[in-house]
């Protein structure tokens, strides 16, 4: 009995080597695991970190190329004025498009009677070519959001005068706030004149001074044969450049 139970201790002792083994194996396995999805979680904490700061500068550029409406500082009408115009510039802001098209706007309340008429001045000028003007008429009062969130109000109508395909042109077009689509008519600026359209003058040619000293000198000296080559001849010596 001595001896068989001694022939079985290498069975025994075999069978709990590899027992150990696999355990070894199954740690190991699950260190690599382990690792993998700590790799994992901080490349995906990495790549948010990242479209948060590409969001965070989209944001930025497209504020810097689109500025907000600046409100300047109302000038109180004075008692002993008559009439009821004030004429005030209250906001003004400016914008770019696509097409190089450069435009400023600004809104100035022309009379505080009848709910207060404003009219939005809008100037566009594409390179030294021409400029396009015209103007914008509502009474944004009659719409309640107006008065609790007035930045809000022009920011939006400086939103909608960029979007405008047909800006100046387009009488039938209305911009309207977004927080005021809702208000009645009067409430969304209306174009009130057409655009104008401004060539810029061309340069006119000046006379020559000179010319007529030229013709005389070559008249006198030369003859009336070679008075047209004399002519040249004085242009090309002096330094005029006509």
């Amino acid at each position: 009995m001595t001896g068989m139970s001694n022939s079985l201790n290498p069975a025994k002792s075999t069978k709990g080597q590899w027992d150990l083994a696999y355990v070894k194996i199954i740690m190991a396995l699950l260190k690599g695991i382990t690792l993998v999805l700590i790799c994992v979680c901080i490349l995906q904490h990495f790549l948010q970190v990242n479209a948060q700061g590409k969001k965070g500068r989209g944001r930025q550029k497209q504020q810097s190329l689109s500025p907000k409406p600046t409100a300047l500082p109302r000038n109180p009408k004075k008692s002993g004025s008559k009439g009821p115009d004030v004429d005030t510039v209250l906001f003004k802001s400016r914008f770019a498009n696509k097409d190089g098209t450069r435009c400023m706007w600004a809104a100035t309340e022309s009379s505080i009677e009848d709910g207060g008429v404003f009219v939005l001045s809008v100037t566009c000028k594409k390179g030294n070519e021409k400029s396009l003007q015209c103007e914008y008429t509502a009474k944004p009062r009659m719409c309640p959001e107006y008065t609790s969130n007035v930045n809000a109000f022009w920011k939006q109508i400086g939103r909608s005068l960029k979007k405008e395909k047909k800006l100046c042109l387009d009488a039938k077009a209305l911009l309207k706030a977004r927080t005021c689509r809702k208000a009645p008519k009067g409430a969304h600026f209306a174009l009130k004149t057409t655009g104008k359209v401004r060539q810029t003058p061309a340069k006119k040619n000046k006379p020559c001074p000179n010319l007529k000293n030229r013709e005389q000198l070559a008249g006198e000296y030369c003859g009336s044969s070679w008075s047209s080559f004399c002519t040249f001849f004085f242009s090309m010596v002096e330094t005029e450049d006509c």
